[in-house]
């Protein structure tokens, strides 16, 4: 929403993760700036980015409205002002298939990165140098999150895989799990990325698990 300071430099990171993504897709949920009109110059000029509008504005009625329109195996959730690593791809297919067997899944369910929170230099492309500064208290507080939440407060899921990871994570799953789970909970304000966690173990039976690699997040918030 008015992310028009943002969605540019957003669009040209992802646009250029190796291996490729499938599609973009830029879920809007009302924009008064130029946010719309940036992310269709997207579409005239690479062909594989899409824009769609919500009907519903909100953090977990856009992301729903998202999942929708996917048309690939899998999904990774990115916020207009984060930046997951360039090998996204990569990782997400092989933590949640088997190799190249798109129908035989793993037993992870819900794959997030581990995020540096920092300022972003915003006129020119991202890259970890133009993180202009890294906020380290959040920083830490999201790593250590992962692991401390789940232990104190779901100690039993926390056995079965439950870890918590954060929207600004890039949270990522198989098209059909997320489908099968309903999405997320557009009946929450706040919190609707832990609780999609949590579901994925109860209700799937499957691990949360965060990657080796790294991406950044915006802390202008």
């Amino acid at each position: 929403l008015n992310e028009a300071t943002q969605i540019r430099q957003c669009l040209d990171h992802l646009l250029a993760a190796r291996p490729a993504f499938h599609e973009v897709i830029v879920i809007d949920g009302g924009s008064s700036d130029d946010t719309v009109g940036i992310a269709a110059g997207y579409t005239k000029r690479t062909g594989m980015v899409r824009v769609h509008v919500s009907a519903t504005r909100g953090r977990a009625a856009q992301l729903n409205a998202g999942l929708s329109e996917v048309t690939g195996d899998a999904v990774v959730f990115v916020h207009a002002d984060s930046r997951p690593p360039r090998a996204c791809v990569q990782e997400v297919c092989t933590a949640l298939f088997n190799g190249d067997d798109r129908d035989e899944p793993t037993v992870i369910g819900l794959l997030g990165f581990p995020t540096r929170i920092a300022m972003f230099d915003e006129d020119g492309s991202y890259s970890p140098a133009s993180e202009t500064r890294i906020l380290w208290i959040t920083t830490m507080h999201e790593y250590i999150a992962y692991f401390f939440y789940p232990l104190l407060f779901q100690p039993i899921s926390f056995l079965r895989g439950l870890r918590c990871l954060f929207g600004d994570q890039n949270l990522s799953l198989r098209t059909v799990d997320g489908i099968k789970l309903g999405g997320f909970d557009d009946t929450l304000r706040i919190m609707e990325d832990l609780d999609l966690c949590l579901r994925v173990v109860e209700k799937l039976g499957k691990r949360v698990v965060r990657s080796g690699r790294w991406g950044a997040s915006s802390g202008r918030r």
